[in-house]
């Protein structure tokens, strides 16, 4: 592999990591899972809560993570506001302002596809 591929290759993963950095996921979003949440981005460093219904709801979750070259790393976990008690780890993609998709996801969580409402 040449230098001057690697040094390309590094500075586009690095544009990548900042353009997606620049996009601020603040707001809610609706998830293919029934789902509603409300997401805080501080940088690069995202939170979430995220539940089925508002009351009575079968699973709420919150999650926290950051960017990481061209994709959200996130550990996430159930909360008592439901019966469901798992956690795990997600990893999204965003395709656009308004459009997140899970590359990988861990713990039995059901989304996989949130739009900004």
């Amino acid at each position: 592999m040449s230098r001057n591929f690697v040094l390309t290759a590094a500075a586009l993963l690095l544009i990548a990591a900042e353009a997606n950095a620049d996009v601020d996921l603040t707001g809610t979003w609706s998830g293919n899972d029934s789902g509603t949440y409300y997401i805080h981005q501080l940088g690069t460093v995202v939170w979430w809560y995220g539940e089925q219904t508002r009351t009575g709801p079968a699973w709420g979750n919150v999650a926290h993570g950051r960017f990481q070259d061209d994709r959200l790393i996130l550990d996430w976990a159930d909360v008592p506001k439901g019966q469901i008690m798992s956690s795990g780890e997600l990893i999204l993609t965003i395709d656009s302002p308004n459009h997140l998709t899970a590359v990988h996801r861990t713990g039995g969580f059901g989304g996989s596809v949130w739009i900004r409402r």
